[in-house]
């Protein structure tokens, strides 16, 4: 669907599709019911062996349909940005989907901030087995935006305050993802975490919608994004994002986001009592944790249970000091 020409958004969806033939028809009529309508959309679809390229097909000239050989996301994510016509990209997974305003309050955001380059938004999860949709940036656990702001000064202080960026709600000039080198192909699952810090340390200033636009359906397991381990890219992209921060004078603002990201991942790894990879990561990271939070996992890795009990107690009689005071 072509727009006006002098219309300075011209969008182009990116939709990287695996074995999707079941649900990608939502995702598609998502961004088809736009009230603000997209300049095109691109499927690239990562090497299925199920009936995607049929249920693409169905939507006729539409939506044009690109294949490749199983290669990743971040590959097939690259291969619609190069294809794409649009000054503006705007990614959706093929199992997710869009609010139908979601390109037009970004759109309308951008119009009051010209000289953003790249903005996201709030969005719904959603279990989809009899659970009800809970919105993932709440006040509770992020505070409040700046006040009579609609952008942050920097990602990367957002991200540690709560408002992490996920990719179904982002839109981005398609010429700054050019000139921050594209998705890392091979860093599995953890790629778009890249690009977003990437982008941060040469754009800090990021638009943000309050209000959510878009639905993160979180139970589907043959998704393109979500069939790897890992802490083996957790690891990959701490360790490179320490590099690329230092090269451009953000060492000191990614340092914090690298602690907050090791932090939140060793404690999802404790849960299912994965002892040995917490103490590899407390070797090899141990220096961008907090003295405190290095000495529960040490205590915890060492005693086992005991340990747990120990550090739980800790805990307890530390908050009942604090209630104290």
């Amino acid at each position: 669907m072509n727009l006006p020409a002098h219309n300075p958004y011209q969008i182009s969806v990116v939709i990287p599709a695996y074995n999707s033939a079941d649900y990608i028809g939502r995702a598609i009529r998502s961004v088809q019911g736009q009230t603000y309508p997209a300049h095109e959309i691109i499927v690239v679809d990562d090497g299925s062996t199920d009936e995607t390229e049929a249920a693409v097909s169905a939507f006729g000239e539409g939506v044009t349909y690109l294949r490749q050989s199983n290669a990743g996301a971040a590959a097939a994510r690259n291969n619609g940005i190069h294809a794409a016509e649009g000054e503006w990209i705007a990614f959706l997974d093929a199992d997710d989907e869009w609010l139908p305003h979601k390109l037009q309050s970004q759109v309308e955001l951008l119009q009051r901030h010209p000289e953003l380059t790249w903005v996201y938004a709030n969005f719904y999860q959603c279990g989809c087995i009899g659970t009800p949709r809970r919105i993932a940036h709440v006040p509770e656990v992020t505070g409040k935006l700046p006040e009579d702001t609609d952008y942050f000064d920097s990602y990367l202080s957002a991200n540690l305050s709560g408002f992490y960026m996920w990719i179904g709600t982002v839109l981005v000039r398609r010429q700054a993802l050019l000139d921050a080198g594209l998705f890392k192909v091979g860093l599995l699952k953890v790629e778009d975490n890249d690009m977003w810090y990437r982008l941060s340390y040469r754009r800090s200033r990021v638009g943000y919608v309050c209000e959510p636009l878009s639905v993160y359906h979180v139970c589907i397991p043959t998704c393109v994004t979500r069939t790897y381990n890992q802490t083996f890219h957790m690891c990959r992209l701490v360790e490179r994002n320490l590099k690329i921060s230092a090269q451009h004078g953000r060492y000191e603002d990614f340092l914090p986001v690298a602690s907050q990201t090791m932090e939140i991942w060793m404690r999802e790894i404790l849960v299912e009592n994965r002892m040995g990879e917490i103490r590899y990561l407390l070797a090899r990271f141990g220096y961008v944790l907090p003295i405190r939070f290095r000495s529960e996992m040490w205590v915890r890795c060492t005693f086992g249970c005991l340990g747990n009990r120990l550090v739980d107690l800790v805990w307890f009689f530390t908050k009942k000091h604090q209630e104290k005071k």
